[in-house]
């Protein structure tokens, strides 16, 4: 196919030489149809010569410039038999016989096209000799603070893609099987920093069939080519225009999962993680290629017990790796299936019916920081996904008696109450202890201790990821309420929420002492804490006021509806922010019904009280 674009390109090349030999210029200078010849001349020699060194194993670059010489010369024929006659018919009968008049202005643009078309072919063959020779492109000299950036000699098609002719030659190193293994791996590195997280960068690389080059040099190259290509691709196809690669990545992947080197299979892993997060859509390609099923078997090396029946262990192909590499493939591997669970049910089944989730809890235990991050981010991930999946809650088995979740709620109650300098991580245990709190059931109140004591910590953040998880087991949609709402009582969780509320107006502390008002109204610890008054101030408040805003423009509607800066202005936008993406408010609540029925509810046990009421 290219070796036939070449051959028309060199024909027209030659027609557009005979086109000058017919042409008379109007002006008085006659010396630009001689320079014009020689440059179509030119120019059809430098694609003979082309021709004759040979296109090797990568012709994206021979595909790119041939088809812009070609355009090129097109438009120069046109532009030389345009003023010969109006008709092309005519043309033919009648270009043997007269010559063709053409304005300066036409050789001025065929001059620039032959010239743009002489600086891309010799740009080409410079290349394909360096090629030969044993070196690619253009060595450009080292620069310094003195010396500027020149690109020389580069082909005008490069002029909207400036990385274009890097890429290039990078790539064309990785197809050359003439190529060090060395060579090629540094290629391979060199891709990374060519994309420098610009997307623009990862689409061209995949245009320009780098995808399939270092899936090859993956399949034949030594360990350290195939970690520089697995850790390539997983920049390069962090791309939301690569589920076309998927099929062949995915087998290459499983294959080295499956039997590559540890080193090479946490890249692989990382470089699976990158890919899911950005590419929703490849999770299913990665189980359907038993990608998820041998990570997991990395995930459960040496801690799962051998005669386990879930167990997919690789231990023949890790039982001689050093410590600090299995510790190295695990971390990845739990990254990577933390980002393939996410709203997958059908990967989170997978899971479900593997070692994973009690391997999870084991690396939450015993692995490097990094490990228990995403061990609790997939256990997340996980358990979101089964709220809304009744049949995967079943496989789960999310209730207080699974040895599993019993395992996994220890750890994270035990993760909570370490002092750490981390605390995303420990709001990230919060969150999944948050999630679990539909399943904890009414003798169940173990995590509330440790949940009550970091509303008394330094940071603000953690104490308000408290806040939240507390407020899961004493919402109005948690079964157990009551029991779970005198459990915080009992734990001394209100004086610290009335303090939390008085010193930094948290509107997640006063949602928590709303709901526990609501379903333990008779509480004599509420009563000696004043939480009565602490809402009545409370309901005084700015962001309270922002409620009677709401009512007043919903009273004018009919007269004036307001614009989206007025109710922003007004304050209205963000309450209803709050209040809409809140995970913890029930489907009913409002924060302004809620204080009033707390307040309501309190007013009238106190009163009962105050005249000696049972």
């Amino acid at each position: 196919m290219v070796k036939q674009t070449l051959g028309r390109a060199i024909q027209l090349a030659d027609q557009v030489a005979k086109a000058l030999d017919r042409a008379v210029v109007r002006s008085t200078d006659k010396s630009s149809i001689p320079e014009l010849k020689s440059k179509a001349e030119e120019l059809a020699g430098l694609l003979r010569q082309l021709s004759s060194i040979g296109l090797g194993t990568y012709d994206r670059p021979v595909r790119a410039i041939i088809g812009s010489v070609e355009q090129s010369l097109d438009r120069c024929l046109f532009l030389l038999l345009k003023h010969h006659c109006p008709k092309w018919i005519i043309i033919k009968i009648i270009k043997k016989r007269f010559p063709t008049l053409i304005p300066v202005v036409w050789f001025r643009k065929t001059s620039q096209l032959l010239d743009a078309s002489i600086s891309e072919m010799s740009w080409l063959i410079r290349f394909r000799k360096n090629k030969t020779n044993g070196g690619f492109g253009l060595t450009l000299p080292p620069i310094t603070s003195n010396e500027p950036m020149l690109y020389l000699n580069l082909p005008p098609i490069t002029a909207n893609e400036p990385m274009l002719y890097l890429v290039w030659e990078e790539i064309a190193i990785l197809h050359d099987p003439a190529e060090s293994y060395q060579a090629r791996s540094s290629a391979a590195v060199s891709l990374i920093s060519i994309v420098k997280d610009l997307d623009v960068y990862r689409k061209l690389i995949i245009r320009e069939c780098g995808v399939e080059a270092l899936l090859k040099l993956m399949e034949e190259g030594p360990m350290e080519a195939k970690e520089s290509a697995a850790a390539a691709l997983g920049v390069v196809l962090y791309s939301s225009e690569c589920a076309g690669k998927s099929v062949d990545v995915c087998k290459v992947f499983a294959k080295i999962l499956s039997e590559g080197f540890t080193k090479v299979q946490a890249k692989v892993a990382f470089a699976v993680s990158l890919i899911a997060e950005r590419n929703p859509k490849w999770q299913d390609a990665f189980a359907e290629h038993d990608v998820v099923r041998l990570l997991v078997g990395h995930l459960a090396f040496e801690t799962v017990g051998v005669h386990s029946s879930k167990t997919h262990s690789n231990d023949s192909a890790n039982a001689d790796e050093d410590p600090d590499t299995i510790a190295k493939i695990k971390a990845m591997a739990a990254k990577a299936l933390f980002r393939l669970a996410e709203k997958n049910s059908g990967i989170c089944r997978i899971l479900a019916d593997s070692t994973a989730l009690y391997s999870f809890a084991v690396l939450l235990e015993k692995g490097c920081e990094d490990a228990q991050l995403d061990s609790v981010n997939a256990l997340m991930a996980i358990k979101e996904v089964a709220e809304k999946d009744a049949d995967l809650r079943i496989r789960c088995d999310l209730s207080p008696n699974s040895p599993t979740w019993k395992y996994v709620v220890d750890q994270l109650l035990l993760k909570i109450t370490e002092k750490t300098e981390n605390s995303y991580f420990q709001i990230s245990c919060i969150h999944a202890i948050e999630n679990l709190a539909r399943t904890f059931g009414s003798i169940e109140t173990r995590m509330i201790g440790p949940l009550v004591q970091l509303l008394n910590g330094r940071e603000f953040n953690v104490t308000e990821e408290a806040c939240i998880a507390l407020t899961k087991l004493a919402c109005t949609d948690n079964y157990f309420r009551i029991e779970h709402s005198k459990a915080i009582i009992s734990a001394g969780g209100v004086k610290h929420l009335i303090q939390i509320l008085y010193d930094k107006k948290v509107l997640d502390a006063l949602v928590l002492i709303c709901y526990i008002a609501l379903h333990v109204p008779d509480s004599e610890e509420l009563a000696q804490a004043e939480v009565l008054a602490a809402l009545t101030w409370a309901s005084k408040l700015s962001f309270m006021t922002v409620y009677k805003e709401l009512d007043r423009f919903l009273c004018n509607i009919p007269l004036h509806v307001p614009d989206w800066e007025e109710l922003y202005q007004a304050g209205v936008v963000p309450m209803l922010v709050w209040e809409t993406s809140g995970r913890y408010l029930s489907k009913e609540d409002t924060l302004r019904t809620l204080l009033q029925e707390a307040k309501s509810r309190l007013n009238l046990h106190q009163s009962k009280g105050s005249r000696g009421v049972n």
